[in-house]
């Protein structure tokens, strides 16, 4: 339950999960290139709030050092490669590719300025990253124009992941992706799950920007709104064409374009937390649990887009003293007239 005793929607969603699936399920986070710690909970850049998050749903993050592993351990639901610094090496990459041809489960994400060495295993799933950095800048009431590289997503194509899902997630110097047309292994199936706003453009030359704290759309910039997450399917076949043994198996990535988002410090940043396990439950093959974002009790914190907090300047600081006032004033002269 929750510290007011009472017991919410996710923890009865736990609580079936552990009786009704015993044994939970296991996903491996790929470790050795610089990644966030999966048992960090001290830092704001760690993923130890994830550990936690998955940990309530019957679910166990372990590091897998997949270097030195001969293969990804049978027992994994998914694999996360989460914020990779540094590139994966062959052995690496073969492994996750086969993985991924018996029916495995992919999350990886991949901040601007990283080359992970992913791009001929995404290109086989008709996915790519580009090198740039999502800008949406706006004007934030009281605080003037800011850079814009920590964009708000409202937009969620219709995705089993989601599903319900007509909240907000912010993410933290993220990149767009591309879903390509054509190459791609047979049979893939690719979806974008979120995209930014109108406003947004990817910066081409973003590490100028960050360099001068000064960005403007060019030419060069591919205009929003931008894909920032997706997902790509592949039914397993078998070597003469025919469905794999098992016959619904079926690998699946889900690719987005920033790994800060889920950070300790970011977790709890509107709805990042749940549009994350909704994407975990996806994966694994849990999709009967993604039922929208869990009504239970939060801490105390408002949320607001620059939309909003321009809006609330308005009617607060503006509008509201001059209805006042103006109200104040007719009632002077209603009095003064009796």
């Amino acid at each position: 339950g929750n510290a007011s005793g009472t017991y919410g929607e996710g923890d009865v969603t736990s609580l079936i999960l552990k009786v009704t699936r015993p044994g939970g399920k296991r996903i491996y986070a790929v470790t050795g290139h610089g990644e966030p710690e999966v048992t960090d909970l001290e830092t704001a850049q760690g993923l130890g709030a994830v550990a936690a998050a998955l940990k309530d749903d019957n679910v166990e993050i372990r590091p897998l050092f997949l270097a030195a592993a001969p293969s990804v351990p049978d027992d994994a639901a998914a694999v996360m490669l989460v914020g990779p610094v540094k590139p994966l090496i062959p052995h690496e990459l073969d492994a996750l590719r086969s993985y991924l041809a018996r029916g495995g489960r992919l999350f990886a994400m991949i901040n601007p300025g990283s080359d992970a060495g992913l791009a001929p295993l995404l290109a086989d799933y008709k996915l790519a990253l580009e090198n740039d950095m999502i800008v949406d800048q706006e004007e934030i009431a009281f605080l003037g124009a800011r850079l814009g590289l920590d964009p708000i997503v409202e937009e969620f194509p219709p995705h089993p992941i989601t599903k319900g899902f007509r909240q907000r997630i912010r993410l933290s110097q993220a990149r767009s992706l591309t879903i390509e047309v054509e190459g791609g292994l047979p049979g893939v199936v690719t979806q974008p799950v979120a995209r930014t706003r109108e406003s947004s453009w990817g910066e081409s030359r973003w590490k100028e920007a960050l360099a001068t704290g000064r960005v403007g759309k060019d030419d060069a910039d591919a205009a929003g709104p931008l894909v920032v997450a997706a997902t790509a399917t592949a039914k397993i076949v078998s070597k003469d064409g025919a469905p794999a043994e098992g016959g619904d198996r079926e690998a699946r990535i889900v690719l987005v374009g920033d790994a800060d988002w889920v950070a300790n410090g970011n977790l709890d940043a509107f709805f990042n937390r749940e549009l994350l396990i909704n994407a975990l439950h996806w994966l694994t093959g849990s999709e009967d649990l993604i039922v929208g974002p869990q009504k239970t009790l939060r801490a105390s914190r408002l949320d607001m887009t620059t939309a909003d907090q321009r809006n609330l300047f308005r009617f607060g600081v503006l509008l509201l003293p001059e209805v006042l006032l103006i109200g104040g004033i007719v009632a002077w002269l209603r009095r003064k007239s009796l």
